[in-house]
């Protein structure tokens, strides 16, 4: 059974990230209108155990067979004499098919018949084509007779350099064919490329218990030449993206434009520097605080207030933290709150800048006290965690899908996530726009190829 290219991405999305020649972030700075282009690296393997199994169980016992071999009466029939070898080289693959030669020929009144055994040595080419099709060529370089045919008649056997050759040369179209066909079906690249293709396009699960998504949007795609280590081939996909991270709901799927023309790639390093735009929702933050707070009372010296409702939005480049309250003071009130990233400690701190109060009441509008209360504390202190939790959500999602995983289908990953920094973040009406950058390295092993 042949394994897709797409069950290699689940791990290897946000671990195979890169901006080419760039070891460091520091001093890196993002302008949103104009965002860093990431590379998604997908190593590919095409294994050749798993090709020459497949090609002796299709290919089968009998290769091939043509009654009108010569254009009228010489009927051929090739059958495997013994498993096909394959060995791999720089651009291709190299084998030896075993045949045995059964042969026909109307004369005069009778048929005559006659057998013979050849080895046939040959090489495919690949190259591919601009719509990713994995285009082979078959040729035979050379060929080495065991036993030449020998028709029979009657109790006569008359060597019949002629047929024998003609034979032969009709054998070696059929068998090229045959090869060119059979390595198509098992290196089948368009159709697993098309459809990793459509799946970048689509958000999927980083983190179901944090409600985190990813999605690609994929800018071309390419691969690098195929390196033959005497066992199989191997490549790297290349995909060009703006990948996104969301915390939150799902987002919205987007259809997929035309798969790129293929394009040859550079080889690249393990190393990887990521940039991610990520956007963080207040819904979450809204939510938590609610669960946490509404219904509950704040006192200062003699004066209580319940909290009755809190809301959460941006306002300007800040944090609006909007809260309603009763008692001592009836009315809403609105802290402004302005979020710094701290790169020594890779958190966020929240700083407090402004409070707004709207009240019927003149004389609620002295709220000093309330500027001191733990309401005010407890508010800052929620919004600095969901932010930092975020954080640590992502930063421990992305080790945990890199190190030592094992994503199934014989893949596996192991690196290291080194650094973790928000770059730039900017207050949007619904959501906090984070623009991150990481880096660090991986290693990829594999046990089963592209084509089982």
């Amino acid at each position: 059974m042949k394994t897709p290219v797409i069950i290699l991405i689940t791990g290897l999305l946000i671990a195979g990230c890169g901006t080419k020649n760039r070891n460091s972030m520091n001093g890196f700075s993002i302008d949103p209108d104009n965002p860093p282009i990431s590379e998604v690296r997908i190593p590919i393997q095409i294994d050749l155990k798993t090709l020459e199994r497949d090609l002796n169980e299709q290919l089968g016992d009998i290769l091939f067979e043509d009654d009108k071999a010569d254009g009228a009466d010489l009927h051929i029939r090739a059958s495997k004499r013994g498993p096909i070898k394959l060995e791999v080289i720089e651009n291709g693959i190299e084998y030896t098919v075993p045949m045995d030669l059964w042969l026909k020929k109307p004369y005069r009144l009778a048929n005559v018949e006659g057998e013979g055994s050849v080895d046939v040595r040959l090489r495919t080419t690949y190259d591919i084509g601009s719509d990713w099709e994995f285009v082979t060529a078959t040729r035979v370089l050379e060929h080495e007779w065991l036993s030449k045919p020998k028709l029979k008649v009657g109790v006569v056997k008359l060597p019949v350099e002629a047929i024998a050759d003609k034979a032969l040369e009709r054998s070696r179209e059929l068998i090229e064919q045959a090869i060119d066909g059979q390595i198509a079906q098992q290196v089948n690249l368009q159709a697993e490329i098309q459809n990793a293709w459509n799946q970048f396009y689509q958000p999927f699960v980083l983190s179901e218990e944090y409600a985190c998504w990813m999605m690609l949007k994929p800018l071309t795609l390419g691969m690098t030449p195929l390196i033959s280590d005497g066992r199989s081939w191997t490549a790297t996909l290349v995909l060009t993206a703006y990948p996104e991270v969301y915390i939150g709901e799902e987002p919205d799927y987007e259809r997929p434009p035309a798969l790129p023309t293929f394009q040859w790639k550079q080889a690249a390093e393990n190393n990887f520097n990521i940039f991610i735009r990520t956007e963080v929702s207040y819904e979450q933050a809204e939510r938590l605080a609610r669960e946490s707070l509404i219904g509950e009372t704040f006192s200062q010296g003699s004066r209580d207030v319940t909290v009755t409702g809190i809301d959460i939005y941006g306002k300007g480049n800040k944090i609006a933290v909007e809260t309603t309250l009763a008692g001592a003071f009836n009315g809403v009130v609105e802290l402004l709150m302005k979020p710094k990233y701290v790169k020594s400690d890779q958190a966020f701190e929240i700083e407090l800048e402004k409070i707004e109060v709207r009240t019927g009441n003149i004389l609620h509008k002295s709220i000093a006290w309330l500027m001191k209360s733990k309401l005010q504390k407890e508010l800052k202190k929620q919004l600095d965690s969901f932010l930092n939790d975020n954080l640590d959500i992502l930063r421990n999602t992305v080790q945990g899908q890199i190190h030592s995983n094992e994503l199934g289908n014989g893949v596996r990953l192991d690196g290291n996530l080194s650094k973790l920094d928000v770059l730039l973040a900017l207050v949007k009406t619904d959501y906090l726009e984070l623009w991150i950058g990481m880096n660090g390295n991986l290693g990829v092993e594999f046990a089963k190829p592209l084509n089982e």
